[in-house]
């Protein structure tokens, strides 16, 4: 479609920066998070994400992405400045 972003297969969960300048969006397959650049309408950098990512929300800071697997329960943290999962927390299954 004319003005679309291809952002990938399987999107699911969806954030922005509070300047509206960049989005993070899930991808359940194949485990990423695609980092889209909103004024140029492309996706610059994806990120692990664990497996089968759904939820997701950024940190106050805008620093870190909390992205949540939908099989395991688990709770990802994200560094946006590493570019990886740098902790995670076990959830109920």
């Amino acid at each position: 479609a004319v003005g679309s972003i291809d952002v990938g297969d399987e999107p699911y969960g969806i954030v922005a920066t509070k300047d509206g300048k960049t989005a993070y969006v899930t991808h359940e397959y194949p485990g990423k998070v695609s980092v889209i650049d909103l004024a140029a309408r492309k996706v610059v950098r994806q990120l692990p994400a664990g497996t089968h990512p759904r939820g997701i929300a950024l940190s106050p800071d805008e620093k870190t992405l909390y992205v949540t697997e939908f099989y395991t329960g688990i709770l990802n943290a994200i560094d946006l400045e590493k570019g990886k999962v740098t902790d995670s927390w076990k959830g109920h299954t």
